[in-house]
């Protein structure tokens, strides 16, 4: 197998400058288009292309109907008519995004030609980037030569976007990364991938305003992507999983969350506890929030949570009792090995409390209220009422139970 490499020109390599576009900006809705970057026989350059277009300057159709002995033995006109019947559904990618595209790629990549930036490249920059906006877009500031106030400057332009690409920056270290979640709060992915931030960095950051990590579902760093964090590395949510299998005690945890992607992937727990022995799956634990109409299938999963699974045998615990005293974060329990299934959420220990003492069982109403009254709330009410409507149905644990789970198995 031949791999290439990614920052390849689209007509390198062995290609007779003929490229597929795919645009996944709506993942439940793509559209596609082939194109020829130069004029190839009749078809013009740089204009989409549908499937049967760009299939038959290979494979002309044939001149008259064939019969079925034919079609037997032209076999390639078999499969040239099941891959166009394949994108008969799929939308074409207007010209008109297509200009947009290459307009927007052209101009970045002379930026990033470039060892500095100008003040009037700066405004054309900005300009650029503005005209690419929509809500799911990603601000792409990628390998740019941009100082830190650079960087700065252009996002306080753009103000409320979601997704964020500051990889190979190395102007982004852990200051201007954390005044970056500070002062956009809309912010749900960010690409910090070769920043000059180090897994130290990042514990810091997180130990000493973890509040910070509240509200954002995906940050893409090496230290989030192997599921083995530090055992001493701050945990924002911890779901436990009482079982009836060995180890009784099964653990998955989350560096950082947003809200609404907590309510939706607790609901999606609770919501399937059918069996006694085993963990839910990661994809579960660790997907992004789905927005309205949306289907399960469209998540994204980009963070490996720690797991004490992964630990080593010889450390690894079988015993709660460490996490009963909940000393950050939040952490979700489920008995799946009682009848009902009970849950509870063990809520973080005020600082003045002794670590002998045990933390507090809340419910599911007084959770999302601790998340709101801290200054994250959830905002996808449909998501709440369901999963309160679900918990109002669930019966809450209690310490004696989570710490005395031999009385209660079945």
């Amino acid at each position: 197998m031949l791999i290439l490499n990614a920052d390849m020109g689209s007509s390198d390599g062995d290609n007779n400058d003929g490229i597929t576009i795919l645009d996944v900006t709506v993942p439940r809705n793509p559209a596609y288009c082939f194109v020829f970057l130069n004029a190839e026989d009749v078809l013009p350059a740089m204009t989409p292309l549908t499937a049967a277009q760009y299939l038959r300057s290979y494979y002309p159709a044939p001149k008259r109907p064939l019969n079925v002995d034919e079609m037997t033995q032209m076999s390639s006109e078999w499969d040239c008519l099941e891959v166009i019947a394949n994108l008969d559904d799929m939308p074409l990618i207007p010209i008109a995004t297509l200009a947009k595209l290459v307009t927007y790629s052209t101009e970045i990549d002379a930026f990033r030609r470039q060892s500095v930036l100008s003040a009037d490249d700066m405004t054309r920059l900005t300009a650029v980037l503005k005209g690419a906006t929509h809500p799911n877009a990603v601000v792409d500031l990628s390998r740019l030569p941009l100082t830190a106030n650079q960087i700065l400057s252009v996002l306080e332009e753009l103000r409320d976007f979601k997704r964020l690409d500051v990889s190979y920056s190395q102007a982004v270290d852990n200051r201007v990364f954390l005044h970056i979640l500070r002062t956009y709060k809309s912010l749900m992915w960010i690409n910090i991938l070769h920043c000059p931030i180090s897994m130290d960095d990042l514990k810091e950051l997180m130990t000493n305003d973890p509040q910070r990590f509240r509200s954002i579902e995906t940050i893409l760093h090496p230290a989030f992507l192997t599921g083995k964090l530090p055992a001493d590395f701050p945990k924002a949510f911890r779901i436990t999983y009482i079982t009836n299998d060995w180890p009784r005690y099964n653990y998955v945890t989350l560096p950082f969350f947003s809200a609404d992607q907590l309510v939706q992937n607790i609901f999606d727990i609770l919501a399937n506890l059918h069996s006694s022995y085993r963990m839910p799956s990661l994809a579960t634990v660790a997907s992004s929030h789905l927005a309205q109409g949306q289907s399960w299938y469209d998540r994204a999963i980009q963070i490996v949570p720690g797991r004490n699974l992964d630990d080593d045998p010889s450390t690894r615990s079988y015993d709660l009792l460490p996490y009963a005293h909940q000393k950050e974060g939040y952490q979700l329990v489920v008995q799946a090995n009682c009848r009902g299934k009970p849950y509870g959420i063990l809520a973080p220990m005020a600082p003045e409390q002794s670590e002998h003492t045990d933390s507090d069982i809340i419910g599911m109403d007084s959770f999302l209220k601790r998340l709101e009254d801290e200054g994250y709330p959830a905002t996808d009410a449909a998501a709440v009422k369901g999963l309160l409507e679900l918990c109002a149905n669930m019966e809450l644990t209690t310490m004696e139970q989570v710490l005395n789970i031999k009385r209660y198995l079945h």
